[in-house]
């Protein structure tokens, strides 16, 4: 058989399950208290009083219960092996369902905000069950004014169950279970609900709610297979040949908080097309981080495009803004190294901007370190490290004097002219520490001329941070929020050894450093970084192949096409304020309205 026509089958006979379900639970509610209404209301007409005739149990109610209960165990067993047949979905399936506690189950099941909604009802469903004298379809008490109140609890009951649950976004699947809610009486209602709603989005919301975090926005739906009911994106329809789809978070999007967690991995990586607010998303995340932690932690931004400082300038007023192409830190500072172990990261650094061969590579180095004994600094002698440093100027004199009797180093010192830009040869910039009070630095490399200027500059500063938080040791608080914008320019797959910024993400999270990267490439970041994320924010992508790369990543099982094929496409209509977000704690992607 076609695949596809299976699918299509299994999809349309699932959904004659639940249609049929919730009418036969409605037209058999309906024709029972039709029937209870003409039976009662005569005799209670002809004995003077209101509903006093206890009923005998008959086989009439005793085939209403056993269809309803086998109606809803039928209900159940097919949720459950809708659930099964995915491989993937087993995996969460059975992983997170011990997540799910008594109280959860009430308030996830009834579709109410607040664990007393849940409780209350229960209570009632309870009073009144235990009062029934004879059958669960059928209540009485001698006396009228009580049998009164009775009925008029077990009436307002299913009403009060719609209002709670108003905000969910349903199908008529779901319109069909609260018309049966309405006429149905109050055990039957709750076992409707509590068999009806999807069980899949539960364990994701339950796990959202208990943690710990700052908040990004609001849960819209979950990535599951064979959903119950299906989440529609600003009115875009479900694919028909897939098995996945989004599931609507319940009880309603504004009750889940979706928190990021900042103790376990607070890396996050932003991604998008142009245009589709990475900036404005990454600085509202730093904001919220910075909320949480009092503003102590020091914010420290790599601008690329100098769009950064007019977002953050609302924020707080104890912001530095550096002008890169005028105050710079030194490229030749040890920053904790040896002077020839820093001669070889400049080297790996220049080789790589320019493609230096072998020769030229160890031209460049040999004038690095005699710029270093110049200076008084020597590597065999760690007492004179603290000194001076030379700087990139006084590297590129020493070349110029050796091209005299060398065409290739003339060359090398063309490579380092251009990087030369006038504010390298100044001999240090101050860093904030931990304890200053400076909330924010903001590094602003739009003036200066070249990519590698940029990514000269920025590697500087960032061995700077490394070797200061290395340092001052472990954290159990934020100590630095350190934001790259463009990240792929600074943090792209690379041979070198002595990057930086792989070293950040794998190593400082324990010394109190988050890692906020912003990317529309995330495709070319370095292997090393990607795979030490927490947590990704992704939103509109029109590119196919980042959007492809994006799904692989984030959808956690390979072997999942369906969910894959749905992230593409999710990630090409994504209205502008929404987010696909994956986290390292979560089993499966996230639809989230983002925060304004």
């Amino acid at each position: 058989m076609d695949p596809r026509l299976s699918i299509l089958l299994s999809t349309i006979s699932t959904l004659l399950v639940l249609v049929a379900r919730s009418i036969i639970i409605a037209i058999a509610a309906l024709i029972y208290n039709i029937t209870l209404i003409l039976y009662v209301v005569p005799l209670s007409l002809t004995h003077n009083t209101i509903m006093q005739l206890t009923l005998e149990k008959d086989a009439y109610s005793t085939i209403i219960i056993l269809a309803e209960t086998t109606l809803i165990a039928i209900m159940i067993v097919t949720k459950v092996m809708s659930s099964l047949r995915s491989k993937y979905h087993i995996d969460t399936f059975i992983r997170n369902i011990a997540y799910v506690g008594v109280k959860d189950v009430l308030i996830y099941a009834l579709c109410c905000r607040r664990s007393y909604i849940a409780l209350s009802l229960i209570t009632a469903s309870a009073a009144v069950y235990s009062l029934s004298s004879t059958s669960p379809l059928f209540y009485t008490h001698s006396d009228m004014l009580y049998s009164l109140l009775l009925y008029t609890s077990m009436a307002l009951v299913p009403f009060a169950v719609i209002l709670a649950s108003i905000e969910i976004s349903a199908t008529i699947t779901a319109i069909l279970v609260t018309v049966a809610a309405v006429v149905a009486p109050q055990p039957l209602l709750l076992m409707a609900f509590i068999a009806m709603l999807p069980i899949e989005t539960t364990p994701v919301t339950i796990k959202l709610k208990k943690r710990n975090g700052f908040s990004i926005g609001y849960l819209e739906a979950v990535l599951v297979d064979s959903p119950s009911l299906k989440y529609n994106i600003e009115g875009q329809k479900s694919f028909s040949t897939t098995r996945s789809w989004w599931s609507p978070a319940y009880p309603t999007s504004s009750w889940y908080s979706v928190k990021i967690t900042v103790k376990e991995n607070p890396h996050i990586i932003v991604t998008g097309t142009t245009g589709s607010g990475k900036s404005f998303t990454a600085m509202q995340l730093t904001r919220a981080i910075l909320e949480k932690f009092d503003n102590k932690a020091v914010l420290i931004v790599i601008d690329p495009h100098g769009e950064y400082k007019n977002l953050l300038n609302n924020h707080t007023v104890d912001i530095r803004v550096v002008d890169a192409s005028q105050e710079a830190p030194n490229p030749l500072e040890l920053i904790g190294r040896s002077p020839r172990e820093r001669a070889a990261e400049l080297v790996e650094l220049v080789s790589e901007f320019y493609n230096l061969g072998p020769i030229q590579a160890r031209i460049l180095e040999d004038a690095i370190l005699l710029s270093y004994e110049n200076a008084g600094i020597r590597d065999d002698d760690p007492s004179t490290w603290g000194r001076s440093p030379p700087t990139i100027r006084d590297v590129i004199a020493i070349l110029e004097d050796m091209s005299r009797q060398d065409a290739r180093t003339r060359i090398v010192a063309m490579y380092l002219s251009s990087l030369a830009a006038k504010a390298f040869s100044q001999d240090r910039l101050p860093f904030p520490t931990p304890d200053s009070s400076l909330s924010a630095i903001i590094f602003d490399l739009s003036r200066l001329a070249t990519r590698e200027q940029m990514v000269l500059y920025t590697e500087t500063i960032l061995y700077k941070l490394y070797n200061l938080v290395k340092a001052l040791g472990p954290a159990d608080s934020l100590r630095y929020i350190l934001l790259v914008d463009e990240a792929h320019i600074f943090a792209r797959k690379t041979s070198r050894k002595r990057a930086v910024l792989p070293l950040i993400a794998a190593e400082l999270r324990k010394y109190g450093v988050a890692l906020i990267l912003v990317t529309q490439r995330a495709s070319e970041l370095d292997e090393t970084i990607l795979a030490n994320m927490g947590t990704y924010i992704c939103l509109k992508h029109t590119d196919t192949r980042e959007s492809k790369f994006i799904a692989e990543v984030v959808s956690k099982n390979p072997l999942n096409n369906d969910a894959k094929e749905i992230l593409v496409y999710t990630l090409s209509i994504l209205p502008k304020g929404y987010a696909v977000v994956g986290d390292i704690e979560i089993e499966t992607p996230l639809l989230v309205k983002l925060q304004e």
